[in-house]
């Protein structure tokens, strides 16, 4: 018995391991790539200014700002600095970061080391600031669920009229946190290799980088952690599979385009992981990566808008 359990933990553990490793490897180096094409766009000055942000900069961190009385972001660091060059952000414009208390004047928090020196302050009058984002999970540009106005409307059920939100509302809720595009067909590869354990865990992971709608939304840890629960799993999995799909084809819908997952294809395989043998092989050689080929292409495609929209914002 011990040795079947060794042989069975070992290349388990492994393939997890590589897994892990692959992924941490492909977000560094796309966090690389983006850190060289910015600073290359940059003149001697700014790339200096740049250097010395970098060490008084906490790692990842997402900022919030006001324009116009209303809250604005999220947004990096680098696109803070191109803001303030431009003067959309000055040194009296009130920001927000997960960790501070209280909205602050840029020029009190770590972003006044990005302000030109020996430049007198301008006065912006005075306004009253929204509350703080509530924020829930770690905030960085790969794992973030943090809140928005919630509603109580039916907005999931594919019967709901998203025409009946007004503008701020829809504009709230189509916030997302999806920055990195994931090869489909790798994602594939990675699920036969570690007996579908990768495709739980990164599509689990998913739930934290969509945003707060419903009270009843949870981030990805509570999603992948509740599948541990002894018989509470078993209700679990139908939440898990059925609500990501849900979120993420709300969130097509908000940009009136038509749901890309499947709703029936992820209670289908919520219902054959109950069957023995036949059920969950028919899951895992076939409906499952059907199912992540759907979900991934829509991440990918929610990725490219976010990349698009912020490269516009470092640009004006």
């Amino acid at each position: 018995m011990v040795l079947a359990n060794i042989l069975f933990i070992a290349p388990v553990a492994s393939a997890l391991a590589l897994v892990f490793a692959y992924i941490f490897f492909v977000n560094m180096k796309k966090k690389n790539k983006r850190h060289m094409s910015y600073t290359q766009t940059l003149g001697n000055n700014e790339r200096r200014n740049i250097m010395n942000n970098e060490e008084k900069l906490p790692k990842n961190a997402i900022w919030y700002y006001q324009r116009n009385n209303q809250q604005t972001g999220p947004v990096d660091a680098a696109v803070v600095e191109r803001l303030i060059g431009s003067g959309d952000v000055t040194r009296s414009t009130k920001v927000w970061r997960e960790g501070m208390a209280e909205w602050q004047p840029a020029m009190s928090t770590e972003l006044g080391a990005m302000f030109p020196k020996n430049v007198p302050p301008t006065v912006s009058p005075p306004n009253i600031p929204p509350p703080a984002p509530t924020m829930t999970g770690n905030v960085n540009m790969q794992n973030t669920n943090y809140s928005q106005p919630l509603t109580t409307s039916p907005v999931y059920e594919e019967h709901f009229n998203v025409k009946n939100l007004n503008s701020q509302e829809i504009d709230s809720f189509k916030k997302n946190l999806f920055f990195d595009t994931f090869s489909t067909g790798v994602g594939i590869l990675l699920h036969f290799l570690t007996l579908g354990i990768f495709t739980t865990i990164y599509c689990g992971l998913k739930h934290s980088k969509l945003p707060k709608v419903k009270s009843d939304d949870f981030s990805g840890g509570k999603a992948i952690g509740f599948l541990f629960i002894p018989f509470f799993n078993f209700y679990w999995l139908f939440v898990f599979w059925r609500r990501l799909a849900m979120r993420i084809n709300f969130q097509f819908r908000l940009r009136n385009e038509q749901p890309p997952i499947s709703l029936g294809l992820a209670t289908t395989v919520c219902i054959l992981a109950f069957v023995p043998y036949l059920g969950v092989a028919i899951n895992y050689l076939i409906l499952i990566p059907i199912l992540f080929s759907q979900i991934q292409s829509a991440s990918n495609k929610l990725a490219n808008e976010n990349m698009r929209n912020n490269q516009y914002a470092t640009q004006h």
